[in-house]
């Protein structure tokens, strides 16, 4: 009998921290957020194309609907040059809604090849950038910017 309470015990404990823990709630806002953001260089050779410089920024959204399947062609990571006030578009892959339900912590990198260039008659030049990101029910996270970034122009 002390064995069939104790089982039915374990079991119901079991069972109930599995309800639990099915009802948690994300720890993030729904709306996505930028928490850093860094680069990898913050020099650049505009005329060379090999030059990659990557944007690394780490984000939370809280119900984990951020990125598009492959065939959606719908943007959702902006990143403006702020000398030019240009917005390049750019997309974030699907993420899986069954790891995310209870919201998500990730770092993205975007890779910037040959579309910086520089003022008219400069040798050196220098920008920054700000990204801002949206998940698929619209909601647009806040927007931060990259450290300042010097762009080599010959």
């Amino acid at each position: 009998m002390g064995r069939k309470i104790v089982s039915w015990l374990l079991g119901s404990t079991i069972i109930a921290l599995f309800i639990n823990s099915c009802n948690r709630q994300s720890p993030f806002p729904k709306e996505p957020k930028i928490l850093s953001v860094t680069l990898n260089k913050t020099f650049i050779n505009t005329g060379d194309d090999t030059d990659t410089l990557k944007i690394i920024f780490e984000f939370t959204d809280g119900d984990g609907d951020v990125g598009r399947p492959e065939n959606d062609t719908i943007p959702d990571v902006f990143i403006t040059d702020n000398r030019t006030e240009f917005t390049y578009e750019y997309r974030l892959p699907l993420v899986d809604q069954l790891r995310a339900q209870r919201g998500i912590k990730a770092t993205a990198v975007i890779d910037i090849i040959g579309i910086i260039s520089c003022r008219p008659f400069r040798n050196t030049d220098t920008t920054t950038f700000s990204i801002q990101i949206r998940d698929r029910a619209g909601n647009l996270s806040n927007t931060e910017q990259t450290p300042e970034i010097i762009l080599n122009c010959n």
